[in-house]
């Protein structure tokens, strides 16, 4: 038989010995649980090898809760069988079992490999709770235990319209080595006032994997953290305006971008200048621009690793298209700046902020080309739903300060404040 793997964690003392012989192996091959929400009891069905030797007359079980010691002596169930189900597990704390043979004189063997009917528990947002931001902090406990807490290796998180998790109700995904008991969710990932049902589970060092936690729901907000109140999906403060912005030509093409339907400009929250975003689908006709705007990121532990001391001011931008799992090409256009050797970052949501490989960019026309497939990399969501949102943001070498959009004007970096960098 194989060694077990527990439902996260795989223990590799496969044989121990009872007077020189063989113990069996336990293992886990039923796990029953409650409707999510309920903290009812179930049931744990645990199965093991039978023991070669003659001399063993049958097994005991024994039980413990997180960090505690088992109580040897006073077993949970004894009998001849190498199967047995234990009734009245709690489901809301984690449990662990071994299993002794027992020969007849009374003698135990040491323990088997050790199990448990482990999953994640989420902390925050709590169950049900409304009024939930829509780029929220997220939390789940990892195991304290400390055999099983030292190899939590990964964590793999989930939203969704539906309890059930139905491929067609998700909207988010990610696995991540980085952010195991905590994520915060990119931006625009989520709608107003809608419930949203998400669960978590965990990965070992030997890629051997949890049961999903028990889902939690909760409610976003109706409200946003900034006005909107146009709804066209820019932000009022970033908005360029007729008659004041008519000479601004991001793309170069000769016409004012205000008058185009193809091209969406917005100011940049740091800096001066323009950001311009066009979309197009490969072989996809149905494509449009739901939502875009400019962010001011500041300096996190990943973002600190690759640009030190530095922020990065970028674009959130959310898109629509069909059929789901398609490819789109977004060009970015930078309004007039002069660039050497630069940088396209990505904020992966398992990762943090990253240089983003498949990027494009011109350095002469300052503009930037990425292709992303719904649900692929660069897809912020992680999942094929026929939406592609990405956060990300323009770093270059060093830059020179620059011109603002069409005819000129006010001067400063555009999109990025102005930096300069020694490699």
């Amino acid at each position: 038989m194989e060694d077990v793997l527990t439902p996260i964690y795989r223990k590799w003392n496969r044989h121990s010995v009872l007077l020189r012989k063989r113990l069996p192996i336990l293992s886990i091959i039923l796990l029953l649980l409650t409707a999510p929400g309920t903290v009812h009891a179930g049931q744990v069905t645990l199965s093991w090898d039978a023991a070669e030797d003659p001399s063993v007359i049958g097994y005991s079980v024994y039980m413990r809760a997180e960090n505690q010691p088992y109580a040897y002596g006073a077993p949970l169930w004894t009998g001849m069988e190498t199967t047995c189900t234990i009734a009245d597990v709690a489901d809301d704390r984690t449990s662990f079992f071994v299993v002794r043979t027992v020969d007849s004189d009374a003698n135990e063997s040491v323990d088997s490999n050790e199990v448990c009917n482990y999953r994640p528990l989420l902390s925050f947002p709590a169950e049900g709770q409304t009024g939930v931001f829509l780029s929220p902090d997220m939390g789940a406990l990892t195991l304290s235990d400390g055999r099983y807490a030292a190899i939590h290796a990964a964590t793999q998180w989930q939203i969704s319209t539906s309890s059930d998790f139905a491929p067609e109700t998700m909207v988010f995904e990610t696995r991540t080595n980085v952010y195991l008991n905590n994520l915060t969710l990119p931006d625009l990932i989520l709608e107003r006032g809608t419930v949203y049902y998400w669960r978590v589970r965990h990965f070992d060092h030997y890629r051997s994997n949890s049961p999903w936690s028990i889902p939690s729901s909760f409610t976003t907000s109706v409200e946003s953290d900034w006005d909107d109140k146009n709804l066209n999906g820019i932000p009022d403060d970033q908005e360029i305006v007729a008659g004041l912005d008519d000479s601004i030509d991001v793309d170069a093409d000769g016409r004012a971008d205000i008058l185009q339907n193809d091209i969406w400009v917005i100011k940049p929250a740091v800096g001066g200048g323009y950001i311009g975003l066009s979309v197009n689908g490969i072989d996809v006709p149905d494509v449009e621009i739901l939502v875009l705007r400019s962010i001011d990121t500041p300096t996190n532990e990943s973002l600190s690793a690759i640009l030190p001391n530095q922020t990065i001011a970028g674009i959130s931008v959310k898109t629509g298209l069909q059929p789901p799992g398609s490819n789109m090409v977004f060009t970015i256009y930078i309004s007039k700046i002069q660039m050497d050797q630069p940088t396209w970052y990505y904020l992966d949501p398992a990762s943090g902020w990253r240089p983003y490989e498949a990027a494009t960019i011109d350095e002469q026309s300052s503009k930037i080309s990425l292709t992303i497939q719904d649900g692929g990399d660069g897809d912020d969501d992680g999942v094929s739903n026929g939406s592609i949102s990405h956060t990300g943001g323009f770093s270059p070498k060093t830059t020179t300060v620059a011109l603002s959009g069409g005819n000129g004007g006010g001067g400063g970096s555009c999109f990025l404040t102005s930096i300069a960098r020694d490699r």
